[in-house]
């Protein structure tokens, strides 16, 4: 099937724009998930730390 022009001219080119911007977003969002889920693992390993610490100080009270 050929693409054929539909509603106003240009509206076609603005579809592109809108398609490609979303395409893009969606694509730093999936990179941003590695971060955050490294970011969540680097807090989660300073929480065990200071939890380490805290039992280490209870024991010898």
């Amino acid at each position: 099937m050929a693409w054929r022009e539909v509603g106003r001219p240009g509206q076609q080119e603005k579809i592109m724009k809108a398609t490609i911007a979303m395409l893009v977003a969606a694509a730093f969002l999936i990179g941003g998930c590695n971060t955050i889920a490294g970011a969540g693992k680097d807090i989660e390993a300073g929480g065990e730390k200071v939890q380490d610490a805290a039992k280490d100080v209870k024991e010898k009270m």
